[in-house]
């Protein structure tokens, strides 16, 4: 009886059989268990977080060119106050914003990180199940030369066949989540390009326009008081 390993094949020993190719498939379980838990718990909230900004920003510069209707049914005061009101509700909302925005970031770094490690396990998957195929077929192809049709060792080589067709649906499959992992990994860079771009660029200037808005209704504040006092 002979102790065999999971990429040795003995002619006539089911117990290679059952392990032959087993250590490559078992990285290509763990490594789709992680891929399909890492989907699930990914419900896309950063592309919607982004979205809901770019709307925030549209908003907020129609409202600049757009002057509201019936303003003078208000008096100064109120109307200032609102002003102020509304803007530093945008300013706060910015904080805010930026701060998912770094959060979403850290989250996708270390995402694209486990993505990374993943894609390392399925070319390593992959390479096995090819060197485990073709040692396989090499094996199966030399049988057709030996067997005779009464020979004991037929169901063997009928299950090697079979064991064979197991691995390529496998290998099939690890290349399917290469695919996948770098698609993956491409998404996450440009998300967190996008976010680079956003807390690095689009937000500062959003927050100067609002600043400079709140600036100029202050100076307009103060000299409509200058001007009543010199009145």
């Amino acid at each position: 009886y002979k102790i065999v390993t999971p990429n040795e094949l003995v002619v006539g020993n089911h117990d290679s059989l059952l392990l032959f190719g087993n250590d490559a498939q078992q990285i290509l379980r763990e490594v789709s268990k992680s891929l399909s838990s890492l989907l699930l718990n990914n419900n896309g909230d950063l592309e919607y977080l982004i979205h809901d900004i770019i709307v925030e920003i549209d908003n907020f510069q129609d409202n600049i060119i757009e002057r509201p209707k019936f303003v003078f049914f208000k008096s100064k005061n109120s109307r200032r106050n609102a002003f102020i009101k509304k803007y530093n509700g945008i300013l706060v909302y910015i904080d805010k914003m930026e701060l998912l925005l770094k959060l979403q970031e850290v989250q996708l770094i270390k995402d694209s990180k486990l993505l990374e490690k993943m894609h390392e396990l399925m070319l390593d998957s992959s390479e096995k199940l090819e060197k485990a195929i073709a040692y396989g077929k090499d094996i199966l192809l030399h049988s057709e030369y030996e067997l005779l049709e009464a020979d004991p060792l037929n169901d063997w080589y009928i299950r090697l066949s079979k064991r064979i067709n197991d691995l390529e649906i496998s290998h099939t499959a690890a290349i399917q989540n290469q695919v996948q992992l770098k698609l993956m990994l491409d998404n996450n860079t440009q998300l967190v390009d996008k976010i680079i771009s956003a807390v690095s660029g689009t937000i500062p200037i959003w927050r100067n326009q609002v600043t400079m808005l709140l600036g100029i209704e202050k100076i307009n504040s103060n000299m409509e008081i200058q001007d009543t006092i010199y009145q």
